[in-house]
């Protein structure tokens, strides 16, 4: 899929980030290879619409987790406002900071995407195509998939 300097082989089609070609299927950052499955590891490649995150419940936990930390910086800082005394103004503002972090991180492992899902033999995996498609490409993005499966014989199921 990629060569020795690093760049893109011209060996398959791209959907945004991701790459579907003979040998395998990769989803890419900017020329980085992220994921790259090979071919004889797919069973099924699917088309819909789920979760880009690979572990929704942990970064969901995750995301809980820094919220509570914002809570309470949010709680020191409202007591400071009512009774006075010392306020640590840097770890406050640190703590308060995570709240809303911590509310994307929740709401981005759960956000429904469009993405490739590839059924493996052992698992599955998740491909994401990126900001990189056009509203057009969007739109087309079924029929995209079905003829670059079909071109490079690979199972396909459109999910939408």
């Amino acid at each position: 899929m990629m060569d020795a300097s690093g760049s893109v082989e011209g060996s398959g089609d791209v959907l945004g980030r991701v790459v579907i070609a003979r040998e395998d299927i990769c989803e890419l950052d900017g020329n980085r290879e992220v994921i790259r499955v090979p071919r004889d590891e797919v069973r099924l490649v699917e088309l819909c619409r789920d979760s880009g995150s690979h572990h929704p419940i942990l970064q969901a936990a995750l995301g809980v987790v820094l919220s509570t930390f914002g809570l309470w910086g949010v709680g020191g800082l409202v007591a400071w406002l009512r009774e006075g005394g010392v306020l640590y103004l840097g770890i406050t503002t640190a703590l308060i900071v995570l709240l809303p972090v911590g509310a994307w991180v929740v709401f981005d492992a759960f956000r429904p995407r469009v993405l490739l899902r590839l059924r493996l033999n052992k698992g599955r995996r998740k491909l994401l195509f990126g900001s990189e498609l056009g509203k057009s490409e969007r739109d087309a993005l079924p029929d995209l998939v079905r003829s670059a499966c079909a071109r490079n014989s690979y199972p396909c199921e459109i999910l939408l």
